[in-house]
């Protein structure tokens, strides 16, 4: 009795189930490639800002990780460092040329790296200010961008506007992150150990006193997340210089990984996620970081 038997299936029906698999794969396939090429809309009142870093000579690399973050239309994007390899003269024009189809969506900060050369990055990243440390707001988050190629300590002019800016009232609500590109926290690798500039013992009582809530670097050619004394540390280096692999892991490293990438923070409904991205598309990190309470 075949009654509920598929063995004993006509042809004609077995035809009919292959057409109907191929008809459900065809579907899936296809709601991938949409899925996965669209624009990716902010909610209202998102906030969404991308960081990523240490674009240099990979120019094919950088392409896709723009074409990716235009797709996300962020809020902001802020490069932590080293667009450039600093030997071509033509260097800032091929920037400028690959980060092209962003400028007309959102507005892109930088700070600057060691190859990128302060004449040059001045004037290339046409910065309307005189000092290569600044500070932007979108939303609730505060975002302040350093040189850590410059003096930051006691009684110099980036320490004194550094402060001046933390301290600023506007500011005591924000969830605040600080970009520049040596890292003060990382794992060593690619010949790169933490705090080459040593800056920490300037910057992290800074951090602390004024509730900093994120710390972005790039300089190392990797993603890294660390948690250091309830301190949020990220490492996005991943832009398209050539990778590096761990050398030694730092006690407080959570992730770290040998990939192109870039991060994004999302404020949404007053929660701060941070998530980061391989060149496929994939999620290689994710996170909810709190906002420091700074009204006590």
């Amino acid at each position: 009795m075949t009654m509920f038997s598929f063995s004993g299936e006509s042809g004609k029906a077995r035809e009919m189930k292959k057409s109907s698999r191929f008809f459900h794969l065809l579907f899936f396939l296809f709601a991938f490639v949409f899925i996965a090429g669209a624009d990716v809309t902010p909610k209202p009142n998102e906030v969404r800002i991308v960081f990523y870093g240490d674009t240099r000579v990979g120019h094919d690399i950088h392409r896709e990780i723009i074409g990716n973050i235009v797709r996300l239309k962020p809020t902001m994007v802020v490069h932590t460092g080293d667009a450039v390899s600093g030997v071509k003269s033509n260097d800032w024009t091929m920037f400028s040329s690959i980060v092209s189809p962003l400028l007309g969506l959102s507005p892109l900060y930088m700070a600057r790296g060691n190859h990128d050369t302060r004449d040059k990055y001045m004037t290339s990243t046409a910065l309307s200010r005189n000092e290569p440390w600044y500070s932007v707001t979108a939303g609730n988050i505060r975002v302040i961008i350093l040189d850590s190629n410059e003096p930051i300590g006691p009684g110099t002019p980036q320490n004194k506007w550094l402060i001046g800016d933390l301290a600023a009232e506007e500011n005591r609500r924000a969830f605040i992150v600080a970009v520049f590109h040596h890292p003060i926290v990382s794992s060593s690798a690619g010949g790169h150990e933490a705090d080459e500039k040593g800056w920490s013992e300037v910057v992290t009582p800074l951090f602390y006193a004024y509730g900093v809530d994120m710390v972005v670097n790039g300089h190392v050619h990797a993603y890294e997340r660390l948690t250091y004394q309830n301190l949020t540390y990220v490492i996005t280096g991943g832009g398209g210089a050539p990778l590096y692999a761990m050398k030694e892991k730092h006690p407080a490293s959570i992730t770290f990984l040998k990939a192109h990438h870039y991060a994004v923070l999302t404020e949404s409904g007053g929660v701060f996620t941070l998530d980061s991205y391989d060149l496929s598309g994939n999620t290689i990190d994710h996170t909810i970081i709190d906002n420091i309470d700074r009204n006590d």
